[in-house]
């Protein structure tokens, strides 16, 4: 071109605080259905439950964009070069188990997955 673009000015953050998925295993490194099928884009509770023997899960979410930051209950994490998988270990009491996951865009928009696993008792 003949003339050089203007470089874009204003807030250039990035806004997608979505996950790409998220993965819960019982103590067996067993992947646990959740219900409904995850979707990034639905706002939703997702169920899933575990053997009443079972006393942790390791929660896995990976956020779509590299520079979300993750949050499993307390725990933080940033990403970093588009390879983080966020790891969290929950211990499971009778009953329900509420776990939440929280996605926090670059522009700091927050994003909520609510995930509740059942363990019963025996």
């Amino acid at each position: 071109p003949e003339e050089i673009s203007p470089a874009p000015s204003g807030d250039l953050s990035s806004t997608n605080n979505w996950l790409q998925y998220i993965i819960i295993e019982d103590e067996t490194g067993t992947t646990l259905d959740l219900i409904p099928e995850f979707n990034p884009t639905i706002d939703q509770v997702y169920y899933t439950s575990v053997a009443p023997t079972n006393l942790t899960v390791n929660v896995a979410a990976v956020p779509i964009s590299p520079r979300a930051i993750v949050r499993v209950g307390t725990y933080t994490a940033k990403t970093k070069d588009d390879e983080v998988v966020h790891n969290a270990i929950a211990a499971t009491r009778y009953g329900d188990n509420y776990i939440t996951i929280e996605v926090e865009a670059e522009n700091g928009d927050i994003q909520t997955y609510t995930v509740v696993i059942t363990r019963p008792r025996e």
